[in-house]
């Protein structure tokens, strides 16, 4: 299994700790992007689009 993290800051690295103790199996794909931060004030649909924009690079 593949999971994709991404994340503007350095909480990435503590979530990719926190999926791999529980799921020491998977395939984690982490991407840093800075640029979007913050991720708050944004809408779904803007998440969506850079998610989608980060997983084709």
């Amino acid at each position: 299994m593949k999971i994709a993290l991404m994340d503007s800051g350095i909480g990435l690295l503590a979530a990719a700790a926190a999926v791999r103790a529980l799921r020491p199996d998977a395939d984690l794909v982490l991407s840093s992007d800075p640029g979007s931060m913050p991720w708050g004030p944004r809408t779904p649909d803007d998440v969506t689009e850079r998610a989608l924009a980060v997983a084709r690079a």
